[in-house]
């Protein structure tokens, strides 16, 4: 199902797609590779680094292909590919930020080109700072794109992204 960032009719069942996708993942293969993602870290690492560390994780096993399908790969699949779009990307973060105990959000808008000019729909992950709600107006985000890779750790630049909806897990 193709989504864009201005078209409500179609994201409520999007988004009840990603999130179906997110709850068969972060179970314990989630958790495994989540572990397995993160035991390079030196223990002094802050938990406030821990999404940051997991986008770069992923973005170093995963690469990104535009549009690889219309089909959203699960984590598994996601892996043994070895490539995947935002839709598949984004969900796989997800997943593994739920299984580590963060409430991760879904972010749809629009990405800007460096050079300037936009490139289209586009779909990231927000994680709320633990001790930090999505209760502040506006919420305060660390907003994650493991699907950019000229963004260093994968921490979005507001300049370079137009967040048109955001997305919680249904309860």
């Amino acid at each position: 199902m193709r989504v864009t960032a201005h078209n409500a009719r179609t994201e409520a069942p999007y988004f009840r797609l990603l999130w179906g996708q997110v709850e068969r993942d972060s179970g314990v293969t989630a958790q495994l590779l989540a572990r397995r993602l993160l035991c390079d870290l030196p223990p002094e690492v802050p938990d406030r680094d821990m999404p940051v560390a997991l986008c770069a994780a992923l973005r170093a096993l995963v690469r990104y292909v535009p549009e690889r399908g219309q089909v959203i790969a699960s984590l598994s699949r996601l892996l043994e590919l070895g490539a995947g779009d935002c839709n598949d990307l984004a969900p796989a973060l997800a997943s593994l930020l739920l299984s580590c105990g963060w409430e991760p959000v879904f972010l749809l808008g629009w990405t800007r080109k460096p050079s300037g000019g936009w490139l289209g729909a586009h779909l990231w992950v927000g994680v709320s700072p633990k001790g930090v709600g999505f209760e502040a107006t506006p919420p305060k985000l660390l907003e994650l794109d493991p699907s950019t890779y000229d963004l260093g750790q994968g921490e979005v630049p507001s300049s370079r992204y137009e967040r048109v909806t955001l997305h919680r897990r249904p309860q």
